[in-house]
């Protein structure tokens, strides 16, 4: 079994690497839009606690 050719083997990193990025971009969209999504449920609940709260207090 022979080295792999550079310009071969330059291919299948910059395949690897450019896949890589393609995936890891799209992971970080993923990710971001998730934390956006618990952020927003978090700040829902929190108002809706405080509004409960200022309700009782206002009793």
């Amino acid at each position: 079994m022979g080295a792999p050719e550079i310009t071969h083997f330059g291919i299948q990193v910059n395949e690897f690497y450019a896949m890589r990025e393609t995936v890891m971009r799209n992971l970080d969209v993923f990710v971001m839009q998730a934390v956006a999504f618990q952020i927003s449920r978090m700040d829902a609940m929190q108002e809706c606690l405080l509004d409960s709260s200022f309700l009782r207090m206002a009793k």
